[in-house]
């Protein structure tokens, strides 16, 4: 299962929302496809399931089940970290009005190399990646150390990382 998630954010974010609604339309994803999709007035149409919110439990359920899970750049990819999982990052981006600056671009730029993610800034890229996904998952794993239940080397090194960033 493809669980993608796009927060509770008021700002659309349709270019990824219509994205993987067209590979999933097209049989492209080799997946089920399971969306939350918050406040966005684009609601895609080949889903399996859809949720405009999740509970923090279902959420977390959904992350547990999930091969694959699509965030933003935002503290769910920390949880799918958290739960062992290297999640397909897409940031928000402000030039297309998803976000009112740019932070998401920032995040996701300052952590692509130091955590578990797959970052996506091109979403006309993201059917390669999924196609690709777990040679590019085990190229993180090899290149951070990192096993197949990373859970807790990814919490001590965001500890590690949010400790460097904002010292007390």
């Amino acid at each position: 299962m493809i669980f993608l998630t796009v927060g509770t954010d008021h700002h659309q974010f349709h270019r990824l929302l219509k994205k993987m609604d067209a590979l999933a339309a097209d049989e492209i994803l080799q997946h089920e496809l399971v969306v939350q999709y918050g406040l966005n007035r684009f609601i895609p149409k080949a889903a399996s399931q859809l949720h405009d919110f999740l509970s923090f439990d279902k959420m977390i359920e959904y992350i547990k089940k999930a091969e694959i899970i699509i965030t933003h750049a935002s503290s769910t990819a920390m949880l799918a970290i958290t739960n062992g999982k290297i999640p397909v990052v897409v940031p928000r981006d402000k030039k297309f009005n998803e976000i009112i600056d740019d932070h998401q671009l920032e995040f996701a730029r300052k952590l692509e190399n130091e955590l578990p993610m797959i970052v996506v800034y091109d979403v006309e890229k993201i059917g390669d990646v999924l196609k690709n996904y777990s040679q590019l998952s085990d190229a993180i794993c090899k290149r951070a150390s990192l096993s197949s239940d990373s859970k807790n080397q990814a919490v001590l090194e965001l500890d590690r990382l949010v400790h460097k960033w904002f010292p007390n």
